[in-house]
């Protein structure tokens, strides 16, 4: 968990004490199920008193005024290196004095939706609240880059994107989005970079939903759809059923894979392959290709199909 540390608030007593009314979150979201996840920037219950935060923003003036002095006195001959270090300490002063006040960011992910409240001066004085039910959703876009310099690993960027229900020509909105990178340096889904955990639990809800769908797809002998999304005009994206997914046959655009034809499906740098087995006597593409990055609830595709085909 980026700012709650597991061994001081372990998650199961948190939410439990959530759901209780006896932890230090005061306002909770009543529309997004249960609780199964929560986070925040301000693990307090209370202010600090005016007084103390009054002192330290004294201080904060008076260091960085003191420092500023101290980069002109020491510096004065190199007018280029003097001003680029009085912004720096500039920036960091006022960012230190604006941070003297009680304010945070609580992050919640429910079996039915998640929500963002953000609190100024007191945690019952919730100013913004980003909320969102899963049922007003359509698909989540994931996408992950990898990044290397020097043959060492140097991060990752990555992006979630929340696509609202298509309508009849199905032209699709984006609802809610994030982007950022993150330093893997913990388990999946712990990497301490709080957007990218936190939508990292609401990609886990949106495909146990999925999974709950597809099972009773394949109970009543029908195909499971997967749609792949292309970007449009002003975040509109089109979509359509490009992957249909049942025991023994695999339909990708226009093409079938059946136990016959299919040789292997494999992931590589993030894309997905399909390769036929070789038929002389048939004109055939040989291999297919999607970028994991354009299939909707990309996770829940991953699943199925290792649990009806294998992934090498």
């Amino acid at each position: 968990m980026p700012f709650l540390d597991e061994s001081k608030y372990p998650q199961n007593q948190l939410i439990a004490d959530i759901n209780a009314g006896t932890s230090f979150v005061k306002v909770i979201p009543d529309n997004i199920g249960d609780l199964l996840y929560f986070d925040t920037t301000e693990p307090k219950a209370e202010p600090l008193a005016d007084k103390v935060y009054t002192r330290r923003k004294i201080i904060t003036a008076i260091v960085t005024i003191i420092a500023i002095a101290g980069i002109w006195f020491g510096l004065h001959n190199y007018i280029g290196w003097s001003i680029i270090l009085t912004v720096v300490a500039s920036v960091i002063g006022l960012l230190f004095y604006l941070s003297q006040s009680f304010s945070g960011d609580d992050f919640f992910v429910g079996t039915e939706g998640y929500a963002i409240y953000h609190f100024v001066k007191n945690r019952d004085n919730v100013e913004t609240k980003k909320l969102q039910r899963y049922s007003d959703g359509f698909l989540l876009l994931h996408k992950e880059v990898v990044k290397y310099k020097d043959n060492n690993y140097d991060g990752t960027d990555y992006s979630f994107t929340y696509i609202g229900k298509p309508n009849d020509k199905d032209i699709s909105n984006t609802i809610d989005e994030v982007e950022g990178s993150y330093y893997s340096g913990g388990a999946v889904g712990n990497t301490g970079h709080r957007y990218y955990d936190f939508w990292y639990r609401i990609e886990d809800q949106l495909t146990s939903r999925y999974l709950y769908a597809a099972d009773n797809l394949l109970k009543e002998g029908k195909s499971i759809p997967f749609f792949i999304a292309f970007k449009g005009r002003n975040k509109t994206w089109e979509t359509a059923p490009f992957i249909l997914l049942s025991p023994g046959v695999i339909k990708y655009g226009n093409k079938t894979f059946t136990k016959d034809n299919l040789k292997r499906v494999y992931v590589k740098r993030g894309v997905l392959h399909f390769e036929e087995v070789y038929q002389p006597n048939i004109k055939t593409t040989g291999k297919m290709e999607v970028p994991l990055e354009m299939i909707g609830n990309r996770k829940a595709f991953l699943i199925l199909l290792s649990k009806l085909y294998g992934i090498d």
